[in-house]
């Protein structure tokens, strides 16, 4: 990762981490998340962009727990 990139969230101050993109020929680099808050940070062509994420219930995710299993 690119050291000039802020690794802390900049709405909640977090450690934001980092999230590999192992997809050829997509124009995103540095993709990172806060796991405290969801927010989604990424660099492009276009400079640095933010956006807040949503968290996915755990019963919703593959491999997750599901509903009356918890």
């Amino acid at each position: 990762m690119d050291s000039s990139v802020n690794l802390r969230c900049p709405k909640c101050g977090a450690q934001m981490e980092p999230i590999e993109i192992a997809v050829e020929g997509l124009p995103i680099e540095q993709l990172r998340l806060c796991p405290d808050c969801y927010v989604v940070e990424w660099n492009d062509a276009k400079g640095g962009h933010i956006d807040q994420g949503v968290p996915v219930p755990k019963d919703h995710l593959p491999g997750g727990v599901k509903s009356g299993e918890a």
